[in-house]
């Protein structure tokens, strides 16, 4: 999902009202009240929910579970924390964060995190991605010893172990 970039200079803003471990209940700038399942990958994605300055990009890939955010501050006056929604769902194993400035802090929540960062005074232009740290372990294959490091040892012990007898 990606959107183009967009001028604004006014802070968009959402209001959290209720959540639980299933439900995200916020209201919007526009006062509209939108409700996301936190255990639908589909229709909860990461997201800016409250930005000082104007977007410039907002994309999130979800077959690798990476989320690019891309704002400016110019001339968006007194800095406050930009705010990123991040739902479990997309991240079961972690997640990483990396700005381009400023730094990050991370309120738990249950169900998803919000990421708040805090851009430095100089720099206009601000990039935070979000992005999974490790992949969820699959089911147990049939085959466990594929990929075993030790496996050219076994063989080698193996032919070692058996040659005296195969030669009579």
């Amino acid at each position: 999902m990606s959107s183009s970039p967009v001028k604004t200079t006014h802070t968009q803003t959402t209001t959290v009202t209720t959540t639980t471990n299933k439900t995200y209940v916020f209201t919007s700038e526009s006062g509209e009240e939108i409700i996301l399942d936190l255990k639908n990958a589909a229709t909860t994605r990461p997201h800016a929910r409250k930005v000082k300055g104007s977007i410039v990009t907002s994309d999130f890939a979800q077959s690798s579970s990476t989320f690019v955010f891309e704002y400016s501050s110019e001339g968006a006056g007194a800095s406050e924390p930009t705010e990123i929604f991040v739902p479990y769902i997309h991240f079961p194993g972690g997640y990483r964060v990396t700005a381009s400035d400023g730094h990050c802090a991370i309120e738990k929540h249950e169900g998803y995190d919000i990421i708040k960062h805090e851009h430095d005074n100089h720099a206009h232009k601000h990039r935070v991605v979000v992005e999974k740290t490790k992949t969820v372990a699959a089911k147990s294959s049939r085959f466990a010893w594929v990929g075993h490091s030790n496996i050219p040892v076994y063989v080698a012990l193996g032919i070692a172990v058996a040659t005296p007898y195969l030669t009579w």
